[in-house]
């Protein structure tokens, strides 16, 4: 995974608040609901939308593949 620990750690903390705020929301909802192509990718990142964590601070150093890995973990960590 290309995103530091540090910005990792403010992502998981982002997504957290998001997931507190809005459990509604959850990976389960997407797929049952066929919510865009891929569920999965499609929650992880309207969760980080939703958390109003700041992503184009990520793209200096590192691209969408390498953001959508992190999420996949920060989701592991949360559900």
């Amino acid at each position: 995974m290309k995103v530091t620990t540090d910005d990792y750690q403010r992502m998981l903390v982002a997504c957290r608040n998001a997931q507190a705020q809005h459990p509604q929301h959850t990976p389960q909802t997407y797929a049952e609901h066929g919510i865009g192509k891929d569920s999965g990718m499609r929650f992880r990142w309207d969760l980080l939308h939703i958390s109003g964590f700041d992503v184009c601070s990520l793209y200096h150093y590192c691209n969408d593949t390498h953001v959508d890995t992190a999420l996949r973990s920060v989701i592991a960590e949360l559900y």
